[in-house]
């Protein structure tokens, strides 16, 4: 397998894009990958040419792919890569180069050396205003990275593309959740104990805890970033010894004399070796560490490499358009519709195909199950014992703040899950749920791309441990 380059295009996770397709007739002539921006009305194609690969070939190519781009189109286009084509040589093939540029309204911004002596890492484009800048980072053996910045026209209304977001969440500091413990406390639940109805009692019990909740965790505004994660073993000693290993590599890079060159490429091989291990071990320890403190081994092990792969969930991404039955639906309301009648008609339709006889008489048995009432120490444990989670139901209460006052409302738990079990009732409070569709893979718009996820109340979870603890072999 040859060792070579190729084209890659990487795009922050909060820009709204889409693939453009760049079938390539030779691959190895001319390799090419392309995205359009939706917003900014932009196309960006991101080209490599193998510096062995014919230039006349290369120059049809390129040729093809940009008639294919701007067929019937007017669009922004920004067209970059290594080129492996010197444009400061006034050759045939360079002149014909800027030539088909010229023909598509596209012009060359790079005009200063990139590799060595040589131009041949070029953008060009149709944009206005264009200012080109190099940076030597010393990162490859093409010294410079090249940089433009223009001015780019918005698709309609001009979209806030920043690299943060606002959500609305409940304040759960510690200082209010010793408010509500303290609150909580000072009730006497008689009302509730007095009570002998399933369903009165818990809604009685239902509104105090959401009268106090509401009044002690106010829902405030949090600003949320979009930035890339910080990784704790990238310290101020590491970054210093990146930047050093970097004036090594320019060092070995730019020796004039041979024997200068041999030399200071084995210092700098000898450096990067032993950053390597540095930034390994360094890895090694912090990785080490948050295990150790954590109590979920498998859940910390996932969030470690979703941390050393960058990846953060963006929730600012929000589904404006969905498919249905061939239709496609941009309201939020209906959309939401679509999306109950999509899971509804999945539901029935399971049980449709399900033909097996249900009408079977069973014999009786007065030893089926027997449901033994709960005290409140069983009630606390249930409460202490449930996963913590940062999603809720539909009544947004925490399972942080339930446990934390789990001791002052384990006692009118109790008392209602028992009359529960006692009266056969479930409260219809604790039937509601939320139904929220969750992206699995393929089209984002096509409504058979979502599993729905159900978020129910924190208080039905202590009901269903409860049925479990009781039927349970």
């Amino acid at each position: 397998m040859e060792k070579r380059g190729g084209s890659c295009i990487l795009l922050r996770n909060n820009i709204n894009f889409m693939p453009v397709s760049v079938t390539n007739s030779k691959s190895y002539e001319f390799e090419s990958c392309a995205v359009e921006l939706i917003d900014y009305n932009l196309i960006i194609i991101c080209i490599y040419r193998t510096p062995t690969a014919s230039a006349h070939i290369f120059i049809q190519e390129l040729n093809k792919l940009l008639k294919k781009i701007t067929r019937g189109i007017k669009k922004q286009i920004i067209v970059c890569g290594d080129w492996n084509m010197d444009i400061m040589k006034q050759t045939k093939y360079s002149k014909e180069l800027l030539s088909i540029l010229a023909n598509y309204n596209l012009v060359n911004h790079i005009t200063t050396p990139t590799r060595k002596l040589t131009c041949i890492d070029l953008i060009a484009s149709n944009l206005l205003s264009v200012v080109a800048k190099q940076f030597c980072l010393g990162l490859s053996d093409h010294e410079h990275a090249q940089v433009i910045t223009a001015s780019v026209r918005v698709k309609g209304k001009k979209r806030n593309v920043n690299d943060f977001w606002y959500e609305k969440r409940r304040d759960l500091g510690s200082e209010n959740i010793k408010k509500f413990i303290e609150a909580m406390s000072s009730l006497t639940f008689n009302e509730i104990y007095e009570e002998q109805d399933t369903e009165k009692a818990f809604n009685k019990f239902y509104e105090l805890v959401i009268l106090f909740y509401d009044l002690c965790f106010p829902i405030i505004t949090v600003r949320i970033s979009n930035k890339a994660i910080k990784h704790k073993w990238m310290t101020r000693t590491i970054k210093r010894c990146c930047i050093q290993k970097r004036c090594l590599y320019l060092k070995y890079h730019l020796s004039k004399s041979k024997l200068l060159k041999n030399m200071n490429k084995v210092k700098y091989r000898n450096y990067s070796s032993i950053l390597k291990k540095c930034i390994v071990y360094a890895q090694r320890i912090v990785n080490h560490s948050k295990l150790q403190k954590s109590k979920n081994i498998c859940k910390s092990a996932w969030q470690i490499i979703k941390d050393n792969f960058n990846y953060k969930n963006n929730n600012n991404n929000n589904l404006s358009e969905i498919k249905y039955n061939n239709n496609t639906y941009t309201k939020p309301k209906i959309i939401c519709e679509k999306f109950n009648d999509f899971y509804i008609n999945l539901t029935n339709g399971s049980n449709k195909s399900n033909k097996g006889n249900h009408n079977v008489e069973i014999p009786f048995n007065s030893k089926t199950i027997f449901l033994s009432p709960v005290n409140p120490q069983d009630i606390y444990k249930i409460i202490k014992s449930l996963k913590n989670t940062a999603s809720t139901g539909y009544d947004n209460i925490s399972t942080r703040v339930l446990k934390d006052a789990a001791l002052v409302l384990a006692s009118p738990l109790c008392h209602i899950v028992n009359l529960t079990l006692v009266q056969g009732h479930y409260p219809t409070r604790l039937k509601f749920s939320i139904v929220k569709p969750l992206y699995k893979k393929g089209d984002k718009k096509d409504i058979s791309n979502y599993r729905p996820v159900t978020l129910v109340p924190i208080l039905s979870k202590i009901l269903e441990r409860v049925m479990f603890n009781n039927v349970k072999i």
